[in-house]
């Protein structure tokens, strides 16, 4: 986004999701998990404000997620 060349973003389904009580492990064996959407960018050759952005609301919608709750350990 800060690049100013981001000018659309979607999700599309991806893996699926995994729990941070039941994680996946990628390909070195690290645990990680996922609500299971993939992010799908557009990019324009020019300066695309903040406010320009814009998304592809007919795709799959991404839960809105609470920061308040949440803990990395």
């Amino acid at each position: 986004m800060f690049s100013q060349a981001l000018a659309r973003i979607g999700f599309v389904n991806g893996v699926g999701a995994a729990k941070p009580s039941k994680p996946r492990k990628n390909l070195t064996g690290d645990p990680y998990y996922t609500d299971g959407l993939r992010a799908v960018l557009f990019f324009a050759p020019g300066p695309i404000s903040l406010e320009q952005i814009r998304t592809i609301d007919a795709w799959v919608q991404p839960p809105l997620i609470s920061f308040d709750s949440f803990t990395l350990k």
